[in-house]
């Protein structure tokens, strides 16, 4: 009977085990088994905002059509079958998804011009009877960022399109800001390129200058853009995989403090 101590990073697994050559291949089966797929996946979507506006300006007819445009509220989901062939939406589709969690693309009010996120919305005004993801500017905030490749936003004043109340000023949402989505499904094509649409209000301006609104909430969609995500192991798993690590590193000391 040995007693082994086992350091992986900061945390260390000291172990009195009587070593064999069964023990030894549990714990290659254990990680093996940690390789097997799982009934359902999850994967964490990290979108630039330079992917959706790419999308927004095509969509919109080219880079001149788009700069009429400030989008400051957006719905995102995984595209399903029957959104295939409505809007020029060609998929492919995931069969299923269900919204773990979110990331607003400005979480924080260092500069006034936070962003939102919620899931398990409804987009359209709830006409989308599948749910997505909600990111939308703050309406309490003093500025508004907003999706568009027009830079003569920046600066402007604008009434705020929320609250129909007070002043926001204009900003341009850097291109690397990140819209964050984490998503289970048991379809495997989650595990490759995944096809999202989203649907964007935005305001529309009376010309390219956009130093006036000829309308306050202008709703576009369903626009496509795909992604490949990060698989997220379970912490089960994980540890499982761990475990089978440990012990197989044990094993392999014994061995060589035997030898000696």
């Amino acid at each position: 009977m040995g007693t082994e101590v086992i350091t992986f990073g900061n945390t260390h697994l000291i172990m009195k085990l009587r070593f064999s050559p069964s023990l030894f291949t549990l714990g290659c089966l254990a990680i093996l088994a940690c390789g097997r797929p799982a009934s359902a996946t999850t994967y964490i979507f990290s979108v630039p905002e330079s992917t959706l506006l790419n999308a927004w300006v095509t969509f919109l007819g080219g880079s001149s059509s788009a700069q009429l445009y400030g989008a400051y509220d957006v719905y995102i989901r995984p595209i399903q079958s029957s959104d295939i062939g409505v809007g020029g939406i060609t998929g492919p589709a995931l069969s299923s998804y269900t919204i773990n969690s979110a990331g607003s693309p400005i979480a924080n009010n260092v500069n006034g011009d936070k962003w939102n996120a919620d899931i398990n919305q409804h987009a359209n005004s709830g006409l989308d009877t599948f749910l997505s993801i909600h990111f939308y500017f703050d309406q309490n905030d003093s500025k508004i960022s907003l999706i568009t490749n027009n830079a003569n936003v920046v600066g402007k004043s604008y009434t705020n399109p929320t609250t129909n109340v007070g002043t926001v000023i204009g900003r341009q949402m850097p291109g690397n800001s990140p819209f964050n989505m984490t998503i289970t499904s048991t379809d495997p094509g989650i595990t490759g390129t995944v096809n999202f649409l989203f649907y964007a209000t935005a305001m529309q301006f009376t010309d390219t200058s956009a130093n006036t609104v000829s309308a306050k909430s202008v709703v576009k969609g369903p626009i496509e853009f795909s992604l490949q995500g990060v698989n997220t192991p379970e912490p089960s798993t994980l540890g499982f995989a761990l475990g089978g690590a440990a012990l197989i590193a044990a094993r392999l000391l014994r061995r060589r403090n035997t030898s000696r």
